[in-house]
């Protein structure tokens, strides 16, 4: 079992390296665990898809 901390991890990256599958298990992970899906989507999820955005500002993403 993963620590939330690890799923949190591997929700982020997961957005900003575009790797669909580790972000579907790391969620699918969390809603098993019990962890607050809430949680995962604004600490995982959206903090990824801020990296995101700022690669994209900076012209790193298109």
């Amino acid at each position: 079992m993963a620590t939330k901390e690890e799923l949190l991890e591997k929700l982020k990256t997961g957005v900003v390296d575009f790797q669909e599958e580790d972000v579907k298990e790391a969620a699918q992970q969390a809603l098993d665990d019990g962890y607050d899906a809430l949680e995962m989507i604004m600490d995982g999820l959206a903090a990824g898809m801020e990296i995101v955005g700022e690669l994209y500002d900076r012209n790193e993403y298109f």
